[in-house]
């Protein structure tokens, strides 16, 4: 690189335990082909089974692409869950940030490319993003398009599908855009989600129909196989930030989107009651049979064969509590 002025991508990359699979995800990183510079912001949250051998080898490989930035103490487990926002954005050169954790990749070498030529041909673009391959621990792949061609994303889909359509190493956004970024986001325990719903109240949100990355499911340590392994109660405290989190969204948009909001707040509770480990009452939040009353009777039926039903089918009430 000649100067800081002359990135315009700050990747951010982060990394916990991911040994097996992030010199997979720094090689498709370092493979990009852009017209432009971009840096790469490595953070490895204090690992324990080789990743941090494997950052400062590509650090001192890579000087002039990787930045490392190393803890000694888990900051995750320290209660900061927003890692790139609170550690690497004040890092970042780049007007744009990209997003890719240790344990997915990239699969395109043009995707920066593509998805800043999205931004520059549309200053009121927020955020670019794309569906991924999803990629299950026995092989099989998977890719959702949530439309059938490359078209601005619609707020309420957003809301409706959070990241099902578009995983974390799918963004790109403007880093001018995380101006006054809400409390709220920053404690949630879930990172993309809010990001997007933040970029899609603070501009466009354009969905480049290209699955440019893979999303590796169920890694262990991952969030996704943290909640398929924890107790209710600390599986309901994670879906009582991301409550807090759509609730403040709500009220940012003036409850111009309220149905949409409430039917979301419905199906993140109905997933918490379908994998309860037993037909004991848990708690739900607040205003959720009200809530509840207000949807359709299809919807209704819909989510109380998920409440009741899927625990049975799926086997869940079997399981000991953990």
């Amino acid at each position: 690189m000649n100067s800081e002025n002359t990135v315009k991508v700050s990747v951010c990359c982060g990394t916990f335990n991911h040994k097996p699979y992030l010199r997979e995800c720094l090689e498709s990183l370092l493979m990009q082909k852009t017209s432009f510079e971009y840096e790469i912001l490595l953070h490895d949250d204090a690992s324990t089974d080789g990743t941090t051998e494997i950052v400062k080898e590509y650090a001192a490989k890579y000087p002039e692409r990787i930045r490392p930035v190393i803890q000694t103490v888990n900051q995750y487990s320290s209660n900061t869950r927003a890692i790139i926002t609170t550690f690497l954005l004040p890092l970042a050169r780049g007007e744009y940030i990209s997003l890719c954790e240790g344990d997915d990749y990239w699969t395109d070498p043009f995707k920066l490319q593509k998805q800043v030529d999205v931004m520059e041909n549309d200053p009121d673009i927020s955020l670019c993003l794309h569906p991924a391959v999803s990629l299950k621990p026995n092989g099989r792949k998977k890719i959702r398009s949530l439309y059938a061609k490359s078209q601005p994303a619609c707020i309420t889909d957003i809301i409706r599908w959070k990241q099902l359509f578009w995983p974390t190493a799918s963004l790109l956004y403007r880093k001018e855009m995380m101006t006054d970024y809400p409390d709220f986001c920053l404690k949630c325990h879930i990172g993309d989600a809010p990001l997007v719903h933040y970029m899609a109240i603070r501009g466009k949100v354009y969905y480049l129909n290209e699955a440019m990355s893979v999303y590796r499911k169920n890694v262990p340590g991952s969030h996704s196989d943290r909640c398929r392994n924890i107790s209710d109660p600390d599986r309901q405290e994670i879906c009582r930030t991301e409550f807090e989190m759509l609730d403040g969204f709500n009220r940012l948009t003036k409850y111009i989107y309220n149905f949409h909001f409430i039917k979301r707040k419905l199906y993140v509770q109905s997933c918490i009651l379908s994998r309860r480990r037993n037909y004991f009452r848990i708690k739900v939040y607040d205003g959720f049979y009200a809530d509840l009353k207000q949807m359709p009777a299809k919807e209704r039926l819909r989510l109380w064969k998920k409440i009741y039903l899927s625990p049975l089918f799926k086997r869940h009430i079997y399981k000991t509590n953990t």
